[in-house]
């Protein structure tokens, strides 16, 4: 079976997120299965600046979008069984950032976007290597099944990831002239969007197969609460939508391994997460005798971070401490540092560096995730692999992924309703865990004798591609 991947990022080439980790590790476990894979993705500033000595430009391709042509240099490297291919067009990608910088998302998006997955389809489809299934990740590839379609040939099946619906690629009417798109299929079973494009409906359309990143977020873009205007649409294609939770890469993410944190330690050994406590403590000046809860995350209304600033004016880590890594709205990371400033116990460190991230998820007693919507969430796995135990609101992947301690065979804290009171209670039971070392020891075996590793995902996407040839 030969698949192609295409994704607008890809680790450890290019990440602002969640989508990256996955496209980054699923390939090579689908390779590991006997599948034939490709990555497809666009050529940033970061891939050529970190791997243009391994990269070898053979191909090129082209895209046609309203009066012009776009032509793309096509630079290949195969790592873990997988062909990567990356599209680089200076215009399109030769800037800082993905998405954006500093002053918002790039104006042109919906164009750099679009004339790469025209320059892929137009390699794809040229190529001497018939593809048998092609999936796509996300906004940014949702052109794919249109252009696919537009072109009325045999073509191979497609598979579409929604990693999330908030983000749906929308614009006004005018983009359709830009693009070059035939306007018969702006209408409400396709494109049209109470008036506006909707690309990531013409994809839920058009697509063989549509997925989500864990079950219960299949179940619930079902519903108005969580299908953000597209619950109508879901519910028509219901049949066709599937839901494989996420994993992790169980050899980068590994405390016996994990070269970035202060001391290696193991199930068998636990100590040596008690030493990464104390030695983060003294690195930041905690009392490494109190409760650390800690969060790695984007700074968002989504990942719950409302609960958390109105958990630390309600004084719920008294006795306690909080330490944030990340990034995110303004409003929040105000609040945070204002908090950090008048406070021994919290440290609020804007930005992301990876090696940092570790030595939290390593040191850290309990980790929060109090997401108002996660469709699957990956921070909780990493933080269960080292033996952090998780403080997770009963949504998407968090429910698929954290068990209460209450339940048999629990070993994390949840909470049902997002609401400020459950948050609260959540932390304070936390406090009291913490105070019986035992039992904390116990919890913490539990997490990370869990298995969320992206080999049983790898086997449930080939099983769903298989069953989209046969039919």
């Amino acid at each position: 079976m030969k698949i192609a991947q295409v994704a607008s990022e890809v680790y450890p080439f290019s990440k602002t997120g969640g989508l990256a980790d996955v496209v980054g590790t699923l390939p090579s476990r689908l390779s590991e299965l006997g599948a034939d894979v490709s990555v497809f993705s666009p050529a940033y500033g970061s891939v050529l600046s970190r791997r243009k000595g391994s990269l070898n430009s053979l191909y090129k391709s082209w895209a046609e979008v309203g009066d012009n042509v776009y032509e793309f240099d096509i630079m290949t490297v195969k790592e873990g069984g997988v062909d990567y291919y990356f599209f680089y067009n200076e215009f399109f990608f030769d800037r800082d950032g993905i998405y954006g910088n500093a002053q918002g998302d790039f104006s042109d998006n919906m164009l750099r976007y679009f004339a790469f997955c025209k320059a892929v389809l137009n390699f794809v489809l040229s190529n001497k290597s018939h593809y048998d299934i092609i999936h796509c990740h996300d906004w940014q590839t949702s052109f794919i099944p249109l252009l696919i379609k537009d072109k009325q040939i045999r073509s191979p099946k497609i598979f579409f990831s929604i990693h999330n619906l908030a983000f749906q690629g929308v614009s006004g009417e005018k983009i359709l002239t830009e693009l070059g798109i035939d306007r018969s299929y702006f209408h409400m079973e396709c494109l049209e969007y109470f008036g506006r494009v909707n690309f990531l409906k013409s994809a839920i359309v058009l697509s063989d197969i549509v997925g989500t990143v864990s079950p219960s977020y299949a179940r619930e873009i079902l519903s108005k609460e969580f299908g953000f205007g597209l619950d109508g649409i879901l519910r028509k294609y219901s049949d066709k939508i599937v839901g494989i939770l996420n994993g992790i890469d169980y050899t980068l993410w590994d405390p016996e391994t994990d070269r970035f944190i202060y001391k290696q330690y193991s199930i068998e050994d636990l100590d040596g997460k008690e030493d990464n406590k104390r030695y983060f403590a003294s690195e930041f000046g905690f009392e490494a005798e109190k409760p650390l809860f800690v969060i790695v995350s984007r700074l968002t209304h989504q990942k719950g971070m409302d609960l958390v600033i109105k958990a630390l004016k309600r004084g719920a880590f008294s006795g306690a401490s909080l330490f944030v890594l990340g990034d995110g709205d303004e409003s929040f990371c105000r609040e945070l540092k204002k908090f950090s400033d008048n406070s021994d116990d919290v440290f609020f460190l804007r930005g992301f560096r990876e090696s940092l991230s570790r030595r939290v998820y390593a040191s850290g007693d309990f980790y929060l995730m109090p997401s108002i919507f996660e469709p699957c969430g990956i921070s909780q796995m990493i933080s269960m692999r080292y033996g952090t135990l998780p403080i997770a609101r009963a949504t998407g992947g968090l429910k698929d992924t954290v068990v209460d301690i209450s339940r048999k065979d629990g070993y994390g804290l949840v909470f049902e309703e997002a609401n400020i009171t459950k948050f609260i209670d959540k932390i304070e039971e936390a406090k009291r865990i913490f105070e019986k070392k035992e039992r904390l020891s116990d919890f913490r075996i539990r997490a990370m004798k869990n298995d969320f590793s992206w080999k049983k995902s790898a086997k449930e996407y080939l099983d769903v591609y298989s069953d989209m040839l046969r039919g």
